[in-house]
């Protein structure tokens, strides 16, 4: 029974992210920004490959934390189109596994990332973070950046990114978290319904963490951040949307996944928090 009804919350997860027009609607808006599909640079791509708030920006925030060096094995959790784990290898040299459990999300980030070249640092495959087919201590770092709010077996994602990173390792984590007790309102742009919803609180995700043995190095409320971010975001009726931005991952109703989440976000039911930790 337990398994039926994790293929069951797999199955609405890549439903929510997936509609097979992603990487049509990317090669629309980079031809209409005057860029070739097939021949970018990952910068051409900083509007709508990292989806999750701040962006790039934040992404390079976070990095600036780790300890990740050239050469170094560093495994991004729930990749999406690998935004991301381009920018970790352009900025420091290391390779980077992604894993997601959206197979379109796989597809197009391979796809963009032989577009932009760096293929030979980078491979992307589709798992499930709770069941890694990793050997134990492969990983010098790990990133999961909005990803463990779709993920209710939150030990069992904390003990295998455990067991998968090297003692001393860094582990970064960037999600949406709860503030309060009030009801949230969906669609967001991580679950449609509060079925594929599994949001954790901090005083909770601090537990989490030190259960899976890992030690808290350092912690950020991101709340202002999401707030003016989401702001930006917010549709004008009167305005044509870029070419590129996150709202092409978001779909045909990402008008109303952005409303939804600056009204969660000013309620101050959740605010984005980054937590790193370290593998002791």
């Amino acid at each position: 029974m337990k398994d039926q009804i994790m293929k069951t919350q797999d199955e609405n997860i890549i439903g929510h992210y997936q509609d097979g027009g992603l990487l049509g609607r990317i090669d629309a808006g980079l031809r209409a920004a005057g860029v070739d599909p097939e021949n970018v640079k990952a910068e051409d791509l900083t509007p709508v490959d990292e989806f999750h708030i701040g962006g790039r920006e934040m992404t390079l925030r976070i990095l600036s934390m780790m300890n990740i060096n050239k050469g170094d094995q560093v495994l991004d959790i729930g990749c999406g189109i690998g935004g991301a784990a381009r920018t970790l290898v352009s900025k420091t040299g290391c390779r980077v596994t992604g894993i997601d459990l959206t197979p379109e999300y796989i597809d197009v980030a391979k796809t963009l990332t032989a577009h932009c070249g760096m293929e030979g640092r980078l491979q992307f495959q589709v798992a499930n973070a709770c069941a890694l087919s990793f050997e134990d201590e492969t990983f010098d770092g790990a990133i999961t950046l909005h990803v463990a709010m779709n993920i209710e077996d939150r030990v069992a994602l904390y003990a295998e990114t455990a067991r998968v990173l090297k003692p001393g390792a860094d582990f970064a984590i960037y999600d949406v978290m709860r503030t309060n007790d009030e009801a949230l309102d969906y669609p967001a742009p991580w679950a449609s319904s509060e079925k594929t919803s599994f949001l954790k609180t901090p005083q909770q995700m601090r537990a989490l963490l030190n259960d899976a043995g890992f030690d808290l190095i350092r912690e950020e409320d991101h709340g202002d951040t999401a707030r003016a971010f989401f702001q930006n975001l917010s549709p004008d009726a009167n305005k044509a949307p870029p070419p590129l931005g996150v709202h092409v991952v978001m779909g045909a109703d990402a008008p109303l996944k952005i409303r939804n989440t600056m009204k969660n976000l000013m309620a101050r039911r959740i605010a984005p928090v980054i937590m790193m930790a370290r593998k002791r």
